[in-house]
């Protein structure tokens, strides 16, 4: 529920400006990974292109060069599950119109 809401650090240093894409995604991929499991529920995105386009990568297995026409404001939704209770498993993602990968251009 949203009253379980805390956004206490992580402890994790903070990210230095301007920070390199690479450093960015991989910070991006373990909040990502980590918010769904502690709040025990599927994921709703709406953030900075950046974000929204490694969430996408993250939770349709695509790679991260291969997310692209993302908006500067963006939404994706996945449900989420862990059947080991250690690690999210992402489903039925939803993209917002907007935003494009490769392998939806090609079938």
């Amino acid at each position: 529920s949203m009253a379980r809401l805390s956004f206490a650090n992580t402890g994790a240093p903070e990210p230095s400006w301007p920070e390199e894409l690479s450093g960015a995604r991989l910070r991006f991929t373990q909040t990502l990974k980590r918010l769904p499991m502690a709040f025990g529920g599927n994921t709703v995105v709406v953030a900075h292109g950046d974000t929204v386009a490694q969430f996408v990568s993250l939770t349709k297995g695509v790679a991260e060069d291969s997310v692209y026409s993302v908006p500067n404001c963006a939404i994706a939704c996945a449900d989420v599950s862990s059947p080991d209770g250690r690690s999210p498993v992402f489903s039925r993602v939803w993209m917002g119109a907007d935003i494009l990968t490769l392998d939806s251009m090609v079938e």
